[in-house]
């Protein structure tokens, strides 16, 4: 079972064994090393954003997804953290 995350961004489960065309989107190329990735609603306005972050730069990034009509709006945390939780 995995994720299909194009349904309007909302996700879903696929059950099938069938492979969906998934097409490649880079958001950011300049963090190095990403420990892991989070998708949640973070602004609270029905889209899935992105939060990832890098434990030994102490960098956490988050990408906001304003709706289909815009881009990814990158929202950038340089403080010391620990990792995702």
């Amino acid at each position: 079972m995995s994720w299909n995350l194009c349904n309007n961004c909302h996700p879903t489960f696929l059950t099938s064994c069938a492979k969906p065309a998934w097409r490649c989107y880079i958001i950011d190329d300049d963090l190095h090393g990403a420990d892991g990735v989070k998708l949640g609603d973070v602004n609270k306005d029905g889209w899935l954003d992105i939060v990832t972050g890098w434990e030994e730069s102490g960098e956490t990034r988050i990408y906001l997804f304003p709706g289909t009509s815009h881009g990814m709006k990158i929202r950038q945390n340089k403080g010391r953290g620990r990792g995702l939780y």
